[in-house]
């Protein structure tokens, strides 16, 4: 027997679309009326996706499940027959069962139509439910300003402009396998600053999310905060579920029920959670016959799940506003991308000839080596790993627990390096009072073309010979640093450090041909 509780959050207007054409529509009005009807429609689904509902679905059909968001989302629903038939499925015998609330429309959907391998777009002003092969043939193009990120000021000062970076990131991060370069049907270009994209419906949020997620890592570390960044279409719903992961419970588990385990952890925490019945049975994993055995005093909500799941060879994920309990395959093919900030790792600690590309190329090496190194693209696997040079980003998609090691990896490199800087690097105060920091400013040929590449090559052959300057000033003064302009080399450090450039400067050549020629000191 077929049964449907349902309540909403909110309810819209019927939608326009649901209107029947007139009789007396003639071939010359027919055009602009179905334009606007069309737009008309896409707003309204638009809107009706991102609500909140309430829904308990117990054996629904497909085509009843179609109706049942006809009726209280008021918005137009059909079933894509060709496409799913095709795909040798009958709607009126796929049947749904959900128990969710306050969850989106959108994310509703995900979890209704993923098991069939089913998903929807926006076509003609209704929500159409199709395949995933067809949704994915069906492009739309929008545009994306993005200028702040094409144009980037680089180490110099001066501006540059390189959207083969941003092109790069986008087609690695997001759907690598969809774009034309590789044989697939998206598209990408730049056109005066603005990202052209073609691309299906379920990957344009994620090109969107991608490029937000950039910006609020370049914003954060230029404050200081270097900690990831996942890159995600709702972070409101996906900061609810962390803070309901990070929390600490006590659980006893004697033979318990998984199914009952999950109400016992949805009832306390008050997030969505459920069972992945299609990745169990694919596994042929009979949910109902799990029971977990483990005890734990004080302990997070997330490690709790992690200990007591991998006993039986099952994982969870972060999916759609849900906490899913899943087999470990399945978990491990899912990829989430992370924006993690390095700027602070690549930095010279030492004098070097390497550059900052070099020593990012270092870090990835070092990384993929001991985190999960069977995981990543380099060896065969589907983890990948990019470095955003003009943001000194790393980019990466990867399963969640590669993620969690690789950020804990990260923050141990970062405190290896202040322990260091501080057993080996820190001047006595002694020291610091009679050698006082300094800002130099040291005059150079500049280069006849008026850049500063002929600075940039000088900084470096001074960073080399000056040992010195790979090292902080230390003792709380403020960072010290050498900064290239076409014709001056800035120098912050302590006054005998920079009495060793001065008269390195007056002994070498500059590589423009000319030797420094004066110098001006500033306080600290």
């Amino acid at each position: 027997m077929v049964k449907s509780q349902t309540v909403m959050a909110a309810q819209d207007e019927s939608p326009s679309a649901a209107a029947a054409n007139s009789n007396n529509e003639t071939a010359e009005n027919r055009p602009a009326k179905k334009r606007r009807e069309l737009a008309t429609g896409q707003k309204a689904i638009e809107v009706a996706l991102d609500k909140k509902v309430d829904a308990q679905l117990i054996q629904l059909p497909l085509r009843q499940f179609a109706e049942w968001i006809e009726e209280e989302c008021g918005i137009q629903v059909e079933i894509d027959n060709r496409c799913v038939g095709d795909a040798g499925l009958d709607p009126n015998a796929m049947e749904i069962s959900l128990d969710m609330r306050g969850i989106t429309l959108r994310s509703l959907l995900h979890h209704a139509l993923r098991p069939f391998d089913l998903t929807y777009v926006i076509s003609h002003g209704v929500l159409l439910i199709t395949t995933r092969d067809a949704a994915a043939a069906q492009l739309v193009v929008e545009i994306y300003p993005a200028a702040d990120l094409i144009r980037f000021r680089d180490s110099s000062g001066a501006i540059s402009e390189n959207a083969e970076h941003v092109i790069e990131l986008v087609t690695t991060a997001c759907s690598a396998t969809s774009w034309d370069a590789v044989g697939g049907s998206g598209t990408i270009s730049q056109f005066d600053g603005l990202l052209v994209v073609g691309q299906s419906q379920d990957v344009q949020p994620q090109v969107a999310a991608l490029l937000d997620a950039v910006r609020a890592s370049i914003a954060a570390e230029a404050n200081g905060d270097t900690s990831p960044r996942k890159v995600q279409r709702a972070a409101s719903a996906d900061a609810e579920m962390a803070k309901a992961l990070e929390s600490s419970r006590e659980y006893s588990l004697i033979e318990t029920p998984l199914l009952q385990l999950a109400e016992m952890i949805e009832r306390q925490t008050q997030v969505q959670l459920m069972i992945d019945n299609r990745a169990f049975e694919d596994a042929g994993i009979d949910a109902t016959g799990v029971e977990l055995t483990a005890e734990f005093a004080s302990a997070p909500l997330a490690s709790i799940l992690d200990h007591a799941l991998s006993q039986h060879g099952l994982a969870y994920i972060v999916d759609h506003e849900a906490i899913v309990i899943t087999t470990g395959d399945r978990a491990a093919s899912m990829m989430e991308t992370y924006i993690y900030s390095v700027a602070d790792l690549i930095a010279r600690d030492q004098p070097a000839t390497t550059n900052a590309d070099s020593r990012a190329s270092d870090l990835k090496e070092l990384l993929a080596g001991n985190v999960d190194a069977a995981v990543w693209d380099s060896v065969g696997g589907p983890a990948q790993m990019q470095f955003a040079a003009p943001w000194k980003l790393l980019v990466v998609s990867a399963p969640r627990s590669t993620q969690r090691k690789l950020a804990d990896t990260l923050e141990k490199l970062r405190d290896a390096k202040r322990r260091q800087a501080e057993a080996n690097l820190a001047p006595s105060e002694a020291q610091a009072s009679d050698d006082p920091i300094e800002l130099r400013v040291f005059a150079i040929a500049a280069a006849t073309d008026g850049s500063a590449e002929t600075a940039k090559r000088t900084a470096d052959v001074v960073r080399d010979l000056v040992p010195e300057l790979g090292k902080q000033a230390g003792n709380g003064e403020g960072p010290s640093y050498l900064r290239a302009l076409p014709d001056r080399l800035v120098v912050r450090h302590r006054r005998s450090v920079l009495a060793k450039v001065e008269k390195l400067l007056e002994q070498l050549e500059t590589p423009g041909g000319g030797a420094a020629t004066g110098a001006a000191t500033f306080g600290r």
